[in-house]
């Protein structure tokens, strides 16, 4: 059994960029690496819907990646793609890339993953974001062994990020051991291969010194420099801390902003922090018509409302007193996404307006809305957003829910109030408007809006990018005019590694600290 080991959150999108390197010694990779994280590993197929995700990209793989460097869509798998037509991809595979059992990835294997993850060969598999891969994907075809030709339900310029939702694996491995036994002992072909599972204590993986990539560009994960990393379970933060001061671990995931302050001042302890994948951003329903518990017209369908909800917080604040202060304020998209606009306004801080706002709608004795919640984020600042929403006349309940019933409160609309929730992971923000924007979009909580309607398509077959920028822009703009949503913050998430062992290589890095790149035992 393992002795020690620890599974890991959406920081093992870090960890196995932070423990992959642009260049392997002659004497290949050594050492073990002893990281610790909350989260419990017990299913490891990236095909299906319940899997532990965290590890993705230490282990397995998809035709099309994303940049750790500026986070663009990069070759993976797919080693080029081209437009046949705006409905057609064709994506040309590399030759000789292994899983890690040392036979070759094809496209049969390919075609055989898209077809699990939707359900073809089993309607009962739950597989991951399958909903929407059956909407977008109407046929995947394999030629030849290197060449895969996707077709999609309808012209969509954003398309790419479809095919990074589906990671390869392999089709005859499957086949004989069948899906149960399949996430027990998982191939890919990534950098890692998953040594072992120990239930309750954690994963332990290997460097895959097979792995096709070993001669990494800037941004890109090569082969690893170190033989073992382990990824410990531990569910509190504290029991890290100790083992970490102990000697027992080399560091751990998801530091919160407190504790990685104070292990800042610890000589041989380092803080690395990374752009957060996703980006939060409130949800405003204003779709229902009435307040279900009393029946009152629903104060959200007023965009005055609306926006005092956003003029009421001062996020600068929050960064600044709660958060660690590398987070940024962002509109809908993202810096690292395509249409990002650096002269778009922000929300500012304005109470006054805020309280002007609510009484011009006829809410001068203020409203009363229920805040959605997934119980495991909540985050100290929140009572600090409740605060300056009641200072103005906004009382809002807190709604703390388990991570299964927020999700289904939003895909099932029955949500009423305000929603706390997150998106936009990848370099499209397409990927996000086509389940926020529309109306019959299955995270939309808002009224039909024709004229977002139009734009929302507009965009979504404009293949020439300097057009589809300016229409992105254009659509975002009238969000925030509209504010249905509350946009928040880009945060970060932070990684303590103990330097005084591990050194790591920072060439593939920007200026900014992105997540770490290679790690390696000291000599």
């Amino acid at each position: 059994m393992l002795k020690r080991s620890a599974p890991g959150a959406i920081f093992c999108l870090l960890v196995l960029a932070c423990m992959t390197s642009a260049a392997v010694r002659a004497a290949g990779p050594e050492g073990t690496l002893i990281m610790a994280r909350q989260i419990e590993a017990q299913y490891l197929d990236p095909n299906a819907a319940t899997s532990d995700r965290s590890i993705n990209l230490a282990v397995f793989g998809s035709l099309v990646g994303r940049s750790l460097l500026n986070g663009s869509y990069s070759p993976d798998l797919a080693k080029s793609w081209e437009v046949l037509d705006p409905t057609t991809w064709k994506f040309t595979l590399r030759k000789g890339v292994k899983f890690q059992d040392g036979t070759e990835v094809t496209s049969a294997d390919v075609k055989f993953s898209f077809d699990r993850t939707m359900g073809k060969f089993d309607p009962k598999f739950r597989g991951f974001r399958k909903g929407e891969l059956n909407r977008e994907v109407a046929s995947i075809e394999a030629p030849d062994a290197y060449t895969v030709i996707i077709k999609s339900q309808e012209a969509d310029a954003s398309f790419l990020g479809v095919p990074m939702l589906v990671n390869v694996v392999p089709k005859a491995y499957i086949e004989k051991l069948g899906d149960k036994e399949y996430a027990k002992s998982p191939l890919g072909f990534g950098p890692y291969r998953v040594k072992e599972i120990a239930v309750g204590e954690g994963v332990k993986l290997e460097a895959f010194e097979d792995y096709w990539n070993a001669k990494p560009k800037p941004g890109e994960i090569g082969r690893s420099k170190v033989k073992a990393v382990i990824l410990k379970t531990l569910p509190q933060e504290a029991t890290m801390v100790a083992a970490l001061k102990a000697g027992e671990i080399d560091g751990f995931f998801g530091a919160n902003t407190d504790t990685a302050k104070d292990l800042e001042k610890l000589p041989d302890l380092t803080i690395f922090r990374a752009p957060a994948s996703l980006h939060g951003f409130f949800l405003l329903n204003c779709r229902a018509e009435k307040d279900p518990a009393t029946g009152k017209p629903n104060p959200l369908r007023d965009v005055r409302v609306r926006l005092a909800v956003n003029y009421a917080i001062d996020w600068t604040s929050i960064i600044k007193n709660y958060l660690t202060g590398h987070e940024y304020r962002t509109t809908l998209v993202r810096r690292d996404q395509i249409g990002y606009d650096p002269k778009a306004p922000l929300y500012p801080y304005d109470p006054e307006k805020a309280r002007k706002l609510l009484a011009e709608a006829g809410y001068g004795e203020g409203v009363s809305l229920p805040f959605h919640y997934p119980e495991s984020a909540r985050q100290p600042y929140m009572d600090a957003i409740w605060e300056y929403w009641r200072t103005v006349g906004i009382n809002v309940k807190p709604t703390p829910l388990s991570s299964a019933a927020h999700l289904q409160g939003v895909y099932s609309k029955e949500f009423f109030g305000i929603i706390a929730w997150a998106g936009g992971y990848g370099p499209d923000p397409g990927n996000w408007f086509r389940v926020m924007v529309p109306y019959d979009g299955l995270q939309a909580m808002h009224p039909p809006n024709a004229q977002v309607e139009e734009l929302e398509k507009k965009q979504g077959v404009e293949f020439d990018f300097k057009k589809r920028v300016e229409l992105i822009r254009q659509l975002s703009a009238i969000l925030m005019k509209e504010a249905w949503f509350v946009p928040a913050i880009h945060g970060v998430e932070q990684v303590v590694l103990n330097t005084k062992k591990w050194t790591v290589d920072k060439k593939q890095l920007p200026l900014s600290a992105l997540p770490l790149t290679g790690i390696a035992k000291r000599k």
